[in-house]
């Protein structure tokens, strides 16, 4: 499972209770701008992701350990913006970097700038990953997918699980005391489930606002999910909490930085338990 689990998040590149009631009190003033992103054909946005999870499982009083560094480099080209605001993006890497730690303690890498001094047999996954069209979407501007027409990634619902840019813009000029929900749902596509869905939910709010950039927090949590718990693991990977800036004069994100810390508990009997951890941060590294 260790093993399934680095390759899954190596290959999604990337994304709440306990912050949503505290801290999440908007700043004093009004945003005068409704929030939208401003795509512009030709244009290029390359943003720097390092994604650091740490995945244990106890079982009959063994534990069981896994940790990754994965960094990337993406970058995102608009190849057209239709009269609607919705662009036809590209999505490449240009560089990827991973170090995990197998249960056994063995070290494992891979640098796309190095590739020959890494471990073979993530060279021979990961390799092919840095260079070519990886994806090709039409993105509204408030960041919603709304059509998947090219991915390397498996099925379109990934991009339902996890959003490209992080999180969905409000429909209507938010006032101090509002914020605003996506609803959506969940599907575990293979090797994780065989398309299983679940309701969940991701709440934002203007945590504060300066200088025409805003800052909003978002919270995840799933409305339904599978009754046996050992088959919520894969869940867990899907539900994070944190803040992403966006330029409102730029209509473009700036940054974003987000964690997931879940605990399962009885999961393969009494006893065991397991832990999934994760810390992103992301920003934006060319315009």
């Amino acid at each position: 499972m260790a093993r399934r689990n680095y390759i899954s998040i190596a290959l999604a590149l990337g994304l709440a209770g306990p912050i949503w009631g505290q801290g999440l009190v908007p700043s004093s003033g009004t945003v005068s701008q409704l929030p939208r992103w401003k795509w512009v054909k030709g244009q290029s946005l390359s943003y720097q992701s390092e994604q650091v999870t740490h995945a244990s499982d106890v079982i009959n009083n063994n534990r069981i350990e896994t940790s990754t560094r994965l960094q990337v480099l993406k970058r995102w080209d608009v190849l057209a913006v239709d009269k609607d605001g919705i662009a036809t993006l590209q999505l490449k890497l240009r560089a990827l970097k991973l170090e995990t730690t197998t249960p056994g303690g063995e070290a494992l890498t891979f640098d796309s700038t190095n590739p020959e001094k890494g471990t073979p047999q993530l060279r021979d996954k990961l390799a092919w990953y840095v260079g070519p069209t990886l994806a090709v979407l039409r993105i509204d501007n408030r960041g919603r997918v709304v059509e998947v027409k090219e991915s390397q990634f498996g099925p379109a619902s990934k991009y339902e699980n996890e959003l490209p840019f992080i999180g969905w813009l409000p429909e209507a000029l938010p006032r101090q005391d509002q914020g605003w929900d996506r609803p959506f749902r969940l599907t575990l596509a293979p090797p994780q489930g065989t398309g299983e869905q679940f309701a969940a939910l991701q709440r934002y709010r203007i945590k504060s606002h300066e200088a025409g950039k805003l800052t909003i927090l978002f919270t995840t949590e799933l409305k339904t999910q599978p009754e046996a718990l050992a088959d919520r693991v894969p869940l867990l990977q899907l539900l994070p909490e944190g803040e992403f800036v966006f330029d409102n004069n730029l209509g473009r994100l700036r940054s974003a930085t987000f964690k997931i810390d879940k605990l399962l508990e009885n999961h393969r009997g009494p006893g065991s338990s397991h832990r999934f951890q994760s810390e992103t941060k992301e920003t934006l590294a060319e315009e």
